[in-house]
C-alpha cells in the first residue's frame, strides 16, 4: 500500500490532472485515514505565517466580496476554510481587479497563490501546484438554432482561474478560444453570433438561473466538461506549504467538497433579485409569458371540437420524431467511429491511413498555381528514452512533441503519426517564388522547438531529422512520388548527421 501511495503521489506531482481507477475506488478510502503531517509539516505549521490566495475579480458563487462588510465567500473561499481547518495554516483570500492584477500579486510577493487548472503551461514551469482539490463541471451553452453535434471554432470563455483558456484550448483544438470579464458577456456574445459557444461552471448556472432569460439560447447539459482545479503557489513560496496542503487534500473527504459545491449553488431566483439584475428582459419575459399563456387558452378552446384528429396527429409526429432521433444517433455513432478510426489514440493526430487518403484528396485539388511540401520526421535518441526510462516516457515524449508542432505549425498543416516515432506533415502555400526559404523556415523551427522539448517538467533529450520534398506549382502532384523523395531526403540526414533536415534534390 506504501509503495503504491508513494508511485500515485509522485506521478501526480509531475501531472495533477492524472487520475487512476484504482485511486479513486480503492486508494483514497485509504489514505483519508492513513493521512498524517510530517515533523517538519507539523514545525512548518505551527510557524507558518497568513497565506494569502488571490481571485480575480468577483464570480458568483465562485468567489465574491459583500459590498456592505466586505467579507468574501463562495466555494473557492468555503474550500480554504476546510484547508485551514486541516492544516492548521491561515489562508487569507484576497480579490484583485482582474487576472493580471492576480498575476502581478504573485510576482511581487504580494500573495502566495490562486486557483488554477493545471495545464503544463512553460511560461509557468516555475510555479508550484497542489494536487488537484476538485473538479468543478462546466456546461457548454450555445443557440437554439445551432446544432448540437458540431464542433464549435469559436469559444469564449469566463476570466475565473488561471490556466482555464489553455485547458479548453486543448480540449478542442480545431477551436479559436477568447476570454471575457464576466459570464453575461459570454452569453451575450454567443447570442449575437460572436461566438459559437460558451462554458460557463455549472455552479453559477445553478445559482443564478439567469439562462432563462436568453432565449435564443440552450444548455448541453450532456456535454458537460470537468475541470480540475487546484493551487497554484508562487515559484518562490515555501515549499513545505505545497506539501503540507497536499497532504491535508489527501485527509480531505470529498462529500465535505460536494456539500460546498452543493451549498453554494442554491438558486437565487426571488422576483426583486430578478428585476434589480434584469429589469428589462424580466419584463419583456413576462409580457411574453402572458401572451403565450392566453395564445394557449385560446387554441384549447378552438381545437377542443378537432381533439381526436389533433391526437392522432401527435402520435403520428412523436413516432416521426423518435424516428428522427434514431437517425440522428446512428450518424453520431457514425461520426464517433470516424473520427477514432481516423485519429492516433495516443497523440490525437491522424493515423497513417487517414493521413495518406487526406494527403491525396488535397493533392488531387490543390490549383495549379500552389506548392505542396511533404516533411517527414524522424526523432532522433526516442529507442534510447523508451529503453531507459520505460514507454510510459516515450508517450510523454510523443505527446508533448505532436502538441509542440501544432503550436508552432500553421493552421493549413496537416499532421500524421505514422507508427513508432514517425510524424508526417503536409503544407500547402500559394507559389510566389520563395516556397523553398518557407520550408527551410519551418524545418529549421521544428529542430529548434525539439531540441527544447519540456517532458513532465524535464528535458525530453530528443532531436529530430527531416526529409521534406517539395512539389512544385503547375507540376503532377502525386503522394507516391512526395512521399518517396521525402523518405530518401530524411535517409540521407540519418546517414549523415541527424538533427538536421535536407530537402530532395534531383
Amino acid at each position: 500500500m506504501e509503495q503504491l501511495n508513494q508511485a500515485i503521489l509522485s506521478i501526480e506531482m509531475t501531472n495533477p490532472s492524472f487520475e487512476t481507477r484504482l485511486k479513486r475506488e480503492y486508494l483514497d478510502p485509504s489514505i483519508y485515514k492513513m493521512a498524517r503531517y510530517s515533523e517538519h509539516q507539523q514545525a512548518f505549521i505551527r510557524s507558518a505565517p497568513t497565506a494569502r490566495v488571490a481571485f480575480p475579480g468577483s464570480f458568483a458563487p465562485l468567489f465574491q466580496q459583500n459590498k456592505d462588510f466586505g467579507n468574501i465567500y463562495g466555494i473557492a473561499p468555503d474550500i480554504l476554510t476546510l484547508l485551514m481547518n486541516a492544516t492548521g495554516i491561515t489562508f487569507q483570500p484576497v480579490i484583485a481587479e482582474s487576472s493580471e492584477a492576480v498575476a502581478k500579486m504573485l510576482r511581487t510577493g504580494s500573495a502566495e497563490a490562486t486557483f488554477a487548472v493545471y495545464v503544463n503551461d512553460p511560461k509557468l514551469q516555475m510555479m508550484q501546484f497542489s494536487n488537484n482539490i476538485i473538479w468543478l463541471p462546466f456546461t457548454p451553452i450555445v443557440q437554439r438554432a445551432q446544432d448540437e453535434s458540431a464542433r464549435p471554432e469559436r469559444i469564449v470563455l469566463p476570466t475565473c482561474f488561471t490556466g482555464l483558456r489553455e485547458f479548453f484550448e486543448r480540449q478542442n483544438p480545431q477551436a479559436k478560444v477568447a476570454e471575457m470579464p464576466n459570464p453575461e458577456e459570454c452569453l451575450y456574445a454567443v447570442e449575437q453570433g460572436l461566438y459559437d459557444c460558451t462554458f460557463l461552471p455549472q455552479p453559477y448556472l445553478s445559482k443564478n438561473k439567469n439562462i432563462l432569460l436568453h432565449f435564443q439560447l440552450k444548455v448541453l447539459d450532456a456535454a458537460l466538461v470537468s475541470v480540475p482545479l487546484c493551487l497554484m503557489f508562487r515559484a518562490d513560496a515555501p515549499e513545505m506549504l505545497c506539501h503540507t496542503v497536499n497532504t491535508a487534500l489527501l485527509g480531505l473527504p470529498q462529500n465535505q467538497l460536494t456539500q460546498v459545491v452543493q451549498h453554494n449553488s442554491e438558486p437565487d431566483m426571488s422576483f426583486g433579485y430578478l428585476l434589480s439584475q434584469h429589469p428589462l428582459a424580466l419584463t419583456v419575459g413576462l409580457l411574453l409569458s402572458f401572451i403565450i399563456l392566453a395564445t394557449a387558452i385560446f387554441l384549447i378552446y378552438r381545437n377542443r371540437l378537432e381533439q381526436e384528429k389533433n391526437y392522432a396527429l401527435t402520435i403520428r409526429e412523436l413516432e416521426l420524431q423518435q424516428a428522427l432521433d434514431a437517425v440522428e444517433i446512428l450518424q453520431e455513432d457514425r461520426d464517433i467511429y470516424k473520427r477514432n478510426a481516423e485519429t492516433d489514440h495516443l497523440t490525437g493526430c491522424l493515423n497513417k491511413a487517414a493521413m495518406t487518403a487526406q494527403c491525396q484528396q488535397i493533392l488531387d485539388k490543390l490549383p495549379e498555381n500552389w506548392t505542396a511540401a511533404f516533411f517527414i520526421i524522424d526523432l532522433d535518441h526516442f529507442k534510447e528514452a523508451n529503453d531507459t526510462y520505460g514507454h510510459q516516457r516515450g508517450d510523454d515524449i510523443l505527446i508533448e512533441f505532436s502538441a509542440m508542432l501544432r503550436d508552432i505549425l500553421p493552421p493549413r498543416t496537416h499532421i500524421g503519426r505514422f507508427g513508432g516515432d514517425e510524424f508526417t506533415l503536409l503544407l500547402t502555400e500559394q507559389d510566389e517564388g520563395d516556397c523553398e526559404a518557407y520550408v527551410s523556415m519551418i524545418a529549421r523551427l521544428i529542430l529548434e522547438q525539439t531540441r527544447g522539448l519540456i517532458v513532465c517538467d524535464t528535458p525530453g533529450k530528443v532531436t529530430a531529422s527531416i526529409g521534406v520534398a517539395i512539389s512544385p506549382a503547375g507540376s503532377s502532384h502525386d503522394l507516391g512520388t512526395i512521399f518517396r523523395r521525402a523518405d530518401r531526403a530524411l535517409y540521407d540526414v540519418k546517414e549523415t548527421c541527424r538533427d538536421n533536415y535536407r530537402i530532395y534534390k534531383h
